[in-house]
């Protein structure tokens, strides 16, 4: 949730959207496109969840005029093309420093963790990779003589050391 804390899982099952929460599960119903809409009884509420892109969803209350809508980005994991993407491009270069901890094994731990770095932007691009990439530089600066370049500019880049 954008300026907060709370996460859900959502996912697509036929045209519905099925949202997990930490309490419960809720099946969003197709309204329209984009649309989904879910009764609480509990609450006598209809809720209602619109798909923005493939990184947001907005969160409102349909019948309830005036309520701005709760904007829901996403957080980890990543759209399906986003991740042929990212793997394409980045998958080499994980190979390329899982290799290096082979061949330097006195530096095993500097290369497996530009590894670690490189794969989590393979799996999860954007801000949850960015943030891998900034605790694996932390890491990294306890181990490194010189600590003020990062040894891996293609797997975790300067703007994150």
């Amino acid at each position: 949730m954008e300026g907060g804390s709370y996460s859900i899982e959502a996912r697509r099952d036929g045209a519905d959207l099925v949202v997990t929460e930490p309490n419960k599960v809720s099946r969003y119903q197709t309204h329209s496109d984009s649309v989904g809409h879910f009764y609480n009884p509990n609450l006598d509420i209809v809720f209602g969840l619109r798909v923005v892109d493939e990184r947001t969803l907005e969160a409102f209350k349909p019948h309830q005029s005036g309520a701005a809508p709760t904007r829901l980005q996403r957080v980890g994991g990543s759209a399906r093309a986003e991740i042929k993407v990212a793997n394409d491009n980045t998958s080499a270069i994980a190979e390329r420093h899982k290799q290096k901890a082979l061949d330097d094994p006195s530096n095993l731990q500097v290369w497996c963790a530009c590894a670690l770095a490189a794969h989590k932007r393979a799996v999860s691009p954007g801000p949850a990779a960015d943030l891998y990439g900034m605790q694996m530089a932390q890491v990294l600066k306890e181990m490194l003589t010189d600590s003020s370049v990062t040894p891996c500019e293609d797997a975790i880049p300067a703007a994150l050391w």
